[in-house]
């Protein structure tokens, strides 16, 4: 072994990572739901649709005979994708009522795993022809789905069984984070509080009595993403304590900083509840509510995806809040506020920093994504209270730079009658 504690590396180690095409594809993962999903639609064509073509018993048999095949012969790899995607492609223009149509704008979700293993094992591949044959993705107007409204949302909390389905909605509403997201400790709920005008992250003692917490901040660290920020509502953040109440007397003591927020059911022992479990208490709730009858024969989509739907009223409702269109905004809309694609790492310098940036256009919209009529009525003070506080303030620079113009010009007047003297 060297200074930095690893063995030396050998020819034998090397050929085990070119030969194992199926090892590189898996290990580049970040994300397990990801893999999962992935994996499972390559293996349905590499087992199924493609099983005459490729050569092996085995799905890693498969696996490896179709990267060794294309790497030698790139036309015949590319011919089966294009194949396929003339296959999905006829799908989409049968009938919606139709058990064999497709949306289109799923076709590339059947790509991305053939895509993610060619590129993990250098095989090239024109990826524009096998995307030209793929219709054009149509807005979700077009496909039929809608948003929750708030009196929906807020009749679905009337059939919450506890308060951890609750947060769940209520978080999932005033963040747009995905069902995966909720993979979160209590130690990544982070409160913003307001001591007069001045939005801090933490406060003193003797602030403790005027603070008012206005927002908080969720770190979501799903492992395909950097470590970045969610925002939740004053109601959601409230919900979340409520929850942690009832979670404390189920354990019988406070939850630690790093156990989940959101745990499996059950007395005993903590687990993080998975993405399925977030999905299904969703379903309970709506079911309990009347909100996801059976559909109607013919009928495959309904008209507010399950857990989409949330995402769907938060996108609506922060667009329409957010003023101006400054970068900072456009940042927060376009990549921050429904993708969570990774605005920026969440390094402490920035959490301490610009991250109040990003506090201040979201305070716009919390009311908006306010669900209780009472808690609605006290964001919307505090949001006039803001704007009248930055009135106020625009109106004294005003007046500063009035009494400093005209200062100036004084100075200027007497400036001029000694040069009339001279």
């Amino acid at each position: 072994q060297d200074v930095m504690g690893l063995k030396k590396i050998t020819s034998d180690d090397l050929e085990n990572t070119i030969s194992n095409p199926l090892e590189n594809y898996l290990s580049s993962f970040k994300s397990e739901y990801t893999k999962e999903r992935y994996t499972r639609i390559l293996k349905g064509y590499m087992m199924d649709t493609l099983s005459d073509l490729i050569d092996g018993e085995t799905f890693e048999e498969k696996v490896v005979s179709l990267v060794n095949k294309a790497r030698k012969d790139p036309q015949w790899v590319l011919s089966i994708m294009v194949t396929i995607s003339k296959m999905l492609r006829t799908r989409t223009k049968k009938d919606p009522a139709d058990k064999e149509y497709l949306n289109p704008n799923s076709i590339r979700n059947d790509f991305k795993p053939f895509k993610k293993l060619f590129e993990m094992n250098d095989v090239p591949m024109a990826w524009k022809r096998v995307y030209a044959m793929i219709p054009e993705q149509t807005p979700t107007s077009v496909t039929g789905s809608r948003p929750y409204t708030r009196a929906e949302i807020s009749h679905m909390l009337k059939f919450t069984s506890n308060s951890m389905d609750r947060s769940i909605i209520l978080v999932a509403s005033s963040s747009g984070i995905r069902a995966g997201a909720f993979d979160c400790t209590w130690k990544d709920i982070t409160p913003i509080y307001k001591v007069d005008d001045e939005l801090l992250l933490e406060t003193t003692e003797s602030q403790q009595e005027k603070a008012e917490i206005v927002c908080a901040i969720i770190s979501i660290k799903e492992k395909s993403y950097p470590e970045i920020p969610a925002f939740i509502t004053p109601e959601a953040y409230q919900a979340l304590m409520d929850w942690k109440k009832e979670y404390a007397i189920q354990l019988r003591r406070e939850p630690k900083d790093d156990e989940p927020v959101f745990k499996k059911e059950g007395w005993i022992g903590i687990r993080k509840a998975p993405r399925s479990t977030i999905t299904q208490r969703v379903v309970r709730c709506l079911r309990r509510a009347g909100m996801a009858n059976k559909l109607p024969k013919g009928k495959r989509r309904r008209d507010v995806p399950q857990m989409n739907g949330f995402r769907y009223f938060f996108n609506k409702a922060v667009k329409e809040s957010l003023k101006g269109e400054s970068q900072l905004a456009q940042l927060i809309k376009a990549e921050y506020m429904m993708d969570h694609s990774g605005i920026v790492k969440f390094d402490r310098n920035y959490f301490k920093s610009g991250i109040m940036e990003l506090v201040k256009e979201y305070l716009n919209a919390v009311p908006a994504l306010t669900i209780s009529d009472d808690e609605r009525s006290k964001a919307k003070i505090r949001k006039l209270q803001k704007e009248k506080s930055e009135l106020e303030q625009k109106n004294e620079e005003i007046s500063t730079m009035k009494d400093d113009i005209e200062k100036m010009k004084q100075r200027m007047d007497v400036s001029d009658k000694y040069k009339k003297k001279d």
